[in-house]
């Protein structure tokens, strides 16, 4: 049988998040919602003012005749005109003309190039219309002035150098010419005046051409205007905003911890571990009346229908069918009743089925209102030569005993596998409530028995809890039938009253024996009349059965001991 992982895929793991979480989904939504709303109320409106300036290549700045003419040239000056407006030198100038000062880096002033122009963007924020227009006029009116300084101070330095120059070569070149004039002078004398005088023109026209030089660093092309809204994003939005993504996060928190919940789920999980789900037997209350109930009724008889043909066509007659709980964990999670039910329908389809207790806690027979006699356990220790059984509610009863717990290690040897075939020769079918299925005496009752039905509580027990079920039972080669989900907190959700009112016409539980299927000519033997609360036996022979009779310490506790 191939095993499936908790880590299978989970066709409805949306809706079943969305479904079992919704309380989830709802507080992270309204926390996360309520803060943002309370971020929102104590932000104050922004207001943000923009101006545009046209710059010209000035002296001194990084947009300049000296940049270059290419086109990466240009965007490279005007991305560092642009850095520029965000200065310290630039912000000092316009705190002069401003109430509320700015500093470079905080996001009040952000300036930008528009594509392929040589037009710079000024955006001024503040928490009013008029300080912002205030604002940005302030930054673009210290840019340009900034520039405009730059360009000057560029300019008198470079004519400062240039003026200096020309002295120094004028006074060489009053030299060489009286050198050259003298009588004795060298020939090289003449060619080193004209040489300086050349140095003096070029002197002298660079100086001319930088004095012409305009010193214009650019115009407002577009004034700043009066905002007429704020800029800052409005607090509903930003609430919604906060909603949405609230409902988002819940949504996701909750599809995680659907993922991470191992537990089985009645209501969408068609196999657990990679067993075949049978059916959920929902729980029925007891306040529950009319349609209501009768819906109930009508779905658990559903269920046994669904686990009888899984039986049957899995285990044809004569044969022996375990029932288990999936773990100790979900002991007492409703085997019992499993075991108890399927056997009820079998008998309803007209097959003669026995019911043997091997639980070794004694559920069965509280769920059927047995008291105390002997039975399983004797069968095991040789105190019973023949099983001794109870007959309850239509069903032959094999009860556990005196003490099962004791005889826990001779159901995985060769005697209960004996017990078990003696009596399919009486049943057409042997229904067998094991111990839980996780513990070696439950699953070695599934070996000596053609199938194992697996009990497992829906919403406790987990898929790991089944998938280990597989692989022992894999280990031993033990066929599992499939597995049936009983409520998560639940007591007897099938008292024995009402199966009694279901399934027998009086109520009473008639004593009969195995050996009631024996030739004729044998003797059934007692069991150990010492054992205190046993039943003792009287020998029958020629075919006549023992009757089991209850000792006078377990008589009137149950309909089983009349």
């Amino acid at each position: 049988m191939s095993t499936l992982s908790r880590t299978d895929v989970r066709t409805h793991l949306l809706s079943d998040a969305l479904r079992r979480h919704k309380v989830l989904i709802l507080v992270v939504t309204l926390l996360l919602t309520g803060a943002v709303a309370a971020l929102a109320s104590t932000r104050a409106p922004s207001y943000t003012s923009t101006a545009r300036m046209l710059l010209r290549p000035t002296l001194g700045n990084p947009f300049s005749s000296d940049s270059g003419s290419s086109a990466t040239q240009v965007t490279i000056a005007m991305q560092t005109e642009a850095e520029v407006v965000d200065s310290s030198a630039v912000a000092t100038l316009s705190n002069k003309k401003l109430t509320n000062h700015w500093s470079p880096g905080t996001g009040v002033v952000v300036a930008t190039v528009l594509p392929n122009t040589q037009i710079l963007q000024v955006a001024y924020t503040a928490n009013s219309a008029a300080n912002a227009q205030k604002g940005a006029k302030a930054v673009a009116a210290a840019y340009l002035t900034y520039r405009k300084t730059r360009t000057a101070t560029t300019q008198k330095s470079r004519l400062d150098i240039l003026n200096k120059q020309v002295k120094s070569v004028k006074t060489t070149l009053a030299s060489a010419s009286k050198a050259a004039s003298a009588s004795n002078a060298p020939p090289e004398a003449s060619q080193q005046v004209q040489l300086y005088s050349n140095q003096l023109v070029t002197l002298q026209t660079t100086i001319g051409t930088l004095e012409a030089t305009g010193a214009d660093p650019g115009s407002i092309v577009s004034p700043a205007a009066l905002p007429a809204q704020a800029s800052s994003l409005n607090p509903l939005l930003l609430i919604l905003s906060g909603a949405l993504l609230g409902l988002l996060a819940g949504i996701l928190l909750a599809i995680w911890r659907e993922r991470e919940d191992d537990r089985v789920r009645g209501a969408s999980d068609t196999s657990v571990g990679g067993i075949p789900v049978l059916g959920h037997l929902s729980a029925g209350s007891a306040l529950a009346f009319g349609a209501k109930r009768r819906n109930t009724e009508s779905s658990r008889r559903e269920v046994i229908q669904r686990v009888r043909t899984a039986t049957l066509a899995a285990a044809p007659a004569p044969a022996a069918v375990a029932v288990a709980d999936v773990s100790d964990a979900a002991k007492d999670g409703g085997a019992a009743d499993v075991a108890v039910e399927l056997a009820s329908a079998l008998r309803r389809s007209g097959y003669r089925v026995t019911l043997v207790d091997a639980g070794g806690d004694g559920r069965l027979e509280r769920s059927l209102g047995l008291g105390a006699t002997p039975g399983l356990s004797e069968a095991l220790t040789g105190q019973a030569a023949t099983p001794l059984l109870v007959e309850e509610s239509g069903l032959k009863v094999l009860t556990g005993g005196g003490d099962l717990a004791g005889s826990a290690e001779l159901m995985a040897g060769a005697r209960f596998g004996q017990v078990i075939t003696e009596l399919r020769q009486g049943a057409d079918y042997v229904v067998v409530l094991a111990a839980p299925a996780a513990t070696p005496s439950g699953i070695g009752v599934g070996r000596a028995t053609d199938g194992l039905l697996v009990v497992g509580q829906d919403k406790r027990s987990t898929h790991d809890d089944f998938a280990d079920i597989v692989t022992r039972a894999g280990q031993l080669d033990v066929p599992i039938l499939g597995a049936v989900l009983m409520p998560g907190s639940r007591a007897s959700s099938t008292p024995a009253a009402s199966r009694r009112g279901s399934d027998s016409s009086d109520g009473s539980a008639v004593p009969v024996s195995v050996d009631a299927q024996r030739p004729a000519g044998s003797t059934a033997t007692s069991v150990n009349a010492a054992t205190p609360g046993a039943a003792s036996v009287s020998s029958a022979s020629d075919g006549e059965p023992p009757v089991l009779e209850p000792s006078s310490s377990s008589r009137g506790g149950s309909t089983a001991r009349q």
